[in-house]
C-alpha cells in the first residue's frame, strides 16, 4: 500500500522545490547553513505547517472512527484499513521526526548518524516534492519503526504540535555555521570635567556713557 502523500498536500505544495537539493547533494551531512535555509523556508509557512499537522491527526482520527466500527467478522477490510492508519501513523511520526532533527542539530550542531542522514535526505526529497524511490521510503520506515515501532502497532497517532513550536521558535539565523560570540560590554569612561574661564569681552554696545 503507497503512502498517503495527501497529509502532506499543504505542505509540499507550498515547499516544492524550495529546499532545492539535488539528487547528488543528499546521502550526506548536512551543512549548518543548508538546515538554517530550511528552517527559515519552514518558519515562513509556518501556518501550513501547523495546517499540516492538524490534517494529519484529522484524517487519521477518521481512519481510526471507522476501524473501530467495523464488527470483528469484517477481517479483510479492518486489515487493510489496519495497514492503511499503519502508514498513516508512519507518516505522521516521520514529520515530527524531522522537524526534531532540524532543530537538534542547529541547537547542539552534533553530526547526523548514518540512518538518520538517510532519513533526512529521503524525507527532504519527500518535502520537496519529488517522488521518493522505493529504497528512500524503506530509510523513512525503517528509521520511524525504529523509534515508533510500539506507539504505531498500538495504532497511536502522534502528537507534533511541540516539534512545530520547536521549528517556529527555532535560531535560525546567524550565517553559515558562525558561532555565537558573547556580548562584550566596553567599559563606561569618566572624563574630568573642564571648566572654562570666564573671559569678559568688552564690546562697544555695552559701554556705559562717559566711559
Amino acid at each position: 500500500m503507497g503512502v498517503p502523500y495527501k497529509l502532506l498536500v499543504p505542505l509540499t505544495a507550498a515547499l516544492a522545490g524550495g529546499f532545492g537539493l539535488g539528487a547528488g547533494m543528499l546521502l550526506r551531512q548536512p551543512e549548518i547553513n543548508e538546515l538554517q535555509n530550511q528552517v527559515k523556508l519552514l518558519q515562513g509557512k509556518i501556518g501550513e505547517l501547523e495546517e499540516t499537522a492538524r490534517a494529519q491527526n484529522d484524517e487519521i482520527e477518521c481512519l481510526l472512527a471507522q476501524y473501530q466500527g467495523f464488527k470483528a467478522w469484517h477481517l479483510i477490510r479492518k486489515s487493510e484499513l489496519r495497514e492503511q492508519i499503519g502508514e498513516s501513523l508512519i507518516l505522521q511520526y516521520a514529520l515530527a521526526d524531522y522537524l526534531s532533527l532540524l532543530a537538534d542539530r542547529l541547537e547542539s550542531r552534533r553530526d547526523y548518524t548514518e540512518d538518520e542522514v538517510a532519513f533526512y535526505s529521503a524525507f527532504t526529497a519527500v518535502l520537496d516534492g519529488k517522488e521518493p524511490g522505493v529504497e528512500q521510503m524503506e530509510d523513512v520506515k525503517k528509521y520511524v519503526n525504529a523509534r515508533h515501532c510500539d506507539s504505531i502497532k498500538a495504532l497511536e497517532p502522534c502528537d507534533a504540535s511541540e516539534q512545530v513550536g520547536r521549528i517556529k521558535n527555532c535560531d535560525a539565523g546567524g550565517g553559515p555555521g558562525f558561532p555565537q560570540f558573547p556580548k562584550i560590554e566596553l567599559p563606561k569612561l569618566e572624563l574630568p570635567k573642564v571648566e572654562m574661564p570666564k573671559i569678559e569681552i568688552p564690546l562697544p554696545w555695552n559701554k556705559k556713557e562717559g566711559e
